[in-house]
């Protein structure tokens, strides 16, 4: 496994945004991410572990620690479940569970993640989350010691479980599923593919929703009813496809993008009263 210095950030999130990490790794086992950590621990950096980069906005200044991107991969297919290593995308895995009949994960379908990173924010849809389906986890902590933990454990709520808390790693997910029939799962996946297509702004680079929906609102909605839709600040943009996205319209910097996520938040609050949470996680 090989460790790089001066690595653009922006390479690896969706928003295209991100200054250097001062180191930079891969892994693709549980060995090498082990090694990895404890790199880190022998030269006292801060870790940041990133999926596939959705979610995320990594600053202008780049990361002073250590950003580990896994590559573990594997997808081990059960009767009525799968376990799926935390750096497997999304849509991979969708596609591998239609082709062999598994059903229960559709309602994801167009989230720009990968297992870990979904797991860890407890990503989701209306009103169905990832979380549900999840068996057990395997994660570490930052000194690289292993540990399963059973879905109860997990905490999962709005957006959020103890990974987040924690800082425990990801390495690898149990879902719990059914049997299905391929061309009825793949006709789901295909309806909510284009359901997204139709609402979300995938044309440009972005990091997903912006911030969390208050109560039974959403933040899109009241960031339109603000009259926000469609303005820029730098290289930046609030979609005017839809208002909870901020899009990368060719240079964006990181700034940008917070000074809307301000711009957003003060506005809202004056108009309506409600406060914005950030879905958004920054890396800096």
């Amino acid at each position: 496994m090989k460790i790089i210095e001066q690595e653009p950030l922006s390479k690896h999130t969706t928003f295209r945004i991100g200054g250097p990490a001062r180191y930079f790794c891969s892994p693709r086992n549980i060995s090498e991410l082990k090694k990895a950590l404890q790199f880190a621990k022998e030269s006292k950096l801060n870790v940041f572990i990133i999926g596939a980069g959705s979610n995320l906005l990594a600053a202008d200044r780049g990361y002073r620690g250590l950003v580990i991107h896994p590559k573990l991969a594997n997808i081990e297919l059960k009767k009525t479940g799968v376990t799926a290593e935390a750096g497997v995308p999304i849509q991979h895995l969708l596609a591998t569970l239609a082709e062999n009949g598994l059903t229960g994960l559709e309602f994801i379908t167009g989230i720009p993640g990968a297992v870990g990173g979904s797991v860890a924010m407890n990503a989701g849809m209306g009103n169905e989350e990832i979380g549900e389906k999840v068996v057990r986890v395997w994660a570490l902590n930052k000194e690289g010691k292993e540990k399963i933990i059973l879905k109860k454990r997990c905490g999962f709520g709005y957006r959020k479980s103890i990974f987040q808390k924690q800082k425990l790693i990801i390495s690898k997910v149990e879902f719990k599923l059914k049997k299905g029939k391929t061309p009825e799962i793949r006709s789901r996946i295909r309806e909510r593919w284009e359901r997204r297509l139709a609402s979300q702004p995938y044309d440009l680079p972005s990091a997903g929703s912006v911030f969390r929906n208050p109560g039974r609102d959403f933040a899109g909605r009241l960031i339109e009813a603000a009259g926000l839709k469609g303005k820029k600040i730098g290289g930046a943009q609030i979609s005017r496809k839809h208002a909870n996205f901020i899009v990368n319209l060719g240079r964006a910097k990181a700034r940008d993008v917070l000074s809307l996520m301000r711009t957003a938040k003060k506005t809202v609050r004056k108009k309506f009263a409600v406060g914005l949470r950030p879905e958004i996680v920054e890396l800096r």
